[in-house]
């Protein structure tokens, strides 16, 4: 609803709550953030969590910019420690398992069983 600067954000948006990045591509989910934030939105109707404005959208675009970047530092590498990387972000554990899995493969939608507690091979 432009007109009353409200978004019904659906998924894009928690709010009382950290991201859940099990599903999600923090890169893909900043561009996101960038297009919302780029028009006159002062109310947001998030997928998760109480009513929320443009202040939230800005912290969530902070919270996965810096998931976008752990990934990049974590490319390459041979091991994480998923708990500490899952408190490094405010993130649950299964979402550190997909950042994990995004980091090692470099691929957006990694063909691993990502969910559940499989790890990838």
């Amino acid at each position: 609803m432009p007109e009353d600067g409200t978004v019904f954000a659906g998924d894009l948006v928690y709010n009382d709550m950290p991201p859940n990045l099990k599903f999600g591509n923090p890169a893909s989910w900043v561009r996101a953030m960038d297009s919302l934030l780029a028009t006159r939105v002062e109310v947001v109707v998030p997928g998760h969590g109480s009513l929320c404005g443009r202040t939230r959208l800005e912290e969530l675009r902070s919270i996965l910019t810096a998931a976008a970047s752990v990934v990049q530092e974590l490319t390459g590498t041979g091991s994480c420690d998923e708990s500490s990387l899952a408190a490094r972000l405010g993130v649950s554990e299964g979402s550190a398992h997909r950042l994990w899995g995004i980091a090692r493969t470099g691929e957006e939608w990694p063909a691993w069983p990502y969910q559940g507690n499989a790890k990838p091979g």
